[in-house]
């Protein structure tokens, strides 16, 4: 597959490949922009969305991984866009916050900690 400037995505992963980007994550062999890793954590939890209708006719819709995130409208495509941005800013409170995420299809958004190197004394 090729970007819109004609370069491959597989030439841009093996040139990133190890190499650390401002900003970013180690993610499998990659770097990763934390922006790449949210958009695709909100894409994954959209994907295990809940939805019924309710009494009247109004859709509810729900994450059960992300308690608190819940959408509603008259419409199921309503329900489905209030949900994706009460989404958005749960996970915004929740990095300001420093809450614990539940790991999405693999996509982990909690902090790893940073270990200092222990002095080394010859």
């Amino acid at each position: 597959m090729k970007s819109a400037a004609g370069i491959s995505f597989a030439a841009i992963s093996a040139a990133s490949a190890g190499r650390p980007r401002n900003n970013c994550f180690p993610r499998s062999g990659l770097w990763i922009h934390p922006a790449t890793m949210l958009t695709e954590y909100i894409q994954a939890a959209m994907g295990q969305a809940h939805y019924e209708m309710m009494e009247g006719g109004r859709f509810f819709g729900e994450i059960p991984q992300c308690p608190g995130a819940w959408g509603e409208g008259a419409t199921l495509e309503v329900a489905r866009e209030e949900l994706r941005e009460t989404l958005e800013s749960w996970i915004i409170v929740g990095l300001r916050h420093g809450d614990r995420f539940e790991v999405i299809d693999g996509i982990d958004l909690n902090p790893r900690p940073a270990y200092a190197e222990a002095d080394q004394k010859a």
